[in-house]
């Protein structure tokens, strides 16, 4: 179960990116489906819908390069105060 929640911020970096990359193919899919009706409303599909998709990730991304960094951190002072002890 460990395993699980280890390198959480990876996982939250790569997750931000994967939703990202659903959002954009979605609007871009929902776009070509709407040009049948309107190409100008299309066209808003196919240019908003990854740009909202990008802009929408980068919260989760930034947190999970924050949590990434904070257990680097950690590991550091814990490798500083391990060789601390052994002298």
């Amino acid at each position: 179960m460990k395993k699980l929640y280890s390198n959480i911020g990876k996982k939250l970096m790569t997750f931000a990116v994967v939703i990202a990359v659903i959002v954009a193919a979605i609007g871009i899919f929902a776009g070509l489906a709407m040009m049948t009706q309107s190409i100008v409303g299309g066209l808003i599909f196919i240019i908003l819908y990854p740009i909202i998709g990008y802009v929408s990730s980068l919260t989760l991304y930034a947190f999970g390069k924050l949590v990434q960094s904070a257990e680097n951190i950690e590991q550091h002072l814990l490798n500083k105060s391990n060789e601390n002890n052994a002298e």
